[in-house]
């Protein structure tokens, strides 16, 4: 069963996508249709990528959260807790090892920090890779937690984004003054 939550932080609408094992998706809702959950969410994986929103939005530290990318039908550790068994387990089919590779790649990135295109690329061992780190990005299904906002141009301009270029400044901003994880 697949299971649709909706919510909001800091004036970002989001709609969180899940089954009972596994985070599908976690997206800045446009639409019309918005409609915010009174209720908790029903699938174990909601509620945790909720629980990561309340504490990432209020300025808590998500380093207790541990990440884990389920690709090929195996779990690859993207991001080791520092204190917690708390886990939030993204769906990565349907991306190839080279984009896992580079999301992988892309946590490592602190928070309040930026990259390059092409510094991702090549420490994602793509050399000369700047557009298909672009492309990476704009398949991102798990925006904030595979922090894509954090890669920019090498000329520091902000580039493309999800949500718009203005969210991207928004979340960086963000996390530059809290300095979370």
């Amino acid at each position: 069963m697949i299971y649709e939550y909706f919510c909001k932080f800091a004036g970002i609408q989001f709609r969180i996508v899940s089954d009972d094992l596994f985070l599908k998706e976690i997206d800045f809702y446009k639409g019309k249709n918005f409609k915010p959950g009174n209720e908790s969410p029903q699938s174990a994986p909601s509620k945790i990528m909720l629980q990561f929103l309340e504490a990432y939005f209020s300025s808590e530290s998500t380093g207790n959260y541990s990440i884990i990318f389920r690709h090929n039908s195996r779990d690859i550790l993207a991001k080791k807790s520092s204190a917690s068994s708390v886990s939030i387990v993204l769906d990565m089919e349907g991306y190839t090892e080279k984009e896992v590779d580079v999301y992988r790649e892309l946590i490592k990135v602190d928070a309040g920090r930026t990259i390059s295109y092409g510094e991702l690329a090549a420490k994602s061992g793509i050399p000369a890779g700047a557009r298909f780190i672009g492309n990476a990005m704009a398949k991102n299904r798990f925006p904030v937690i595979v922090p894509c906002h954090r890669v920019i141009k090498s000329d520091g301009s902000m580039g493309n984004y999800s949500g718009g270029v203005e969210l991207k400044e928004k979340l960086l901003r963000h996390q530059s003054r809290i300095r979370i994880s």
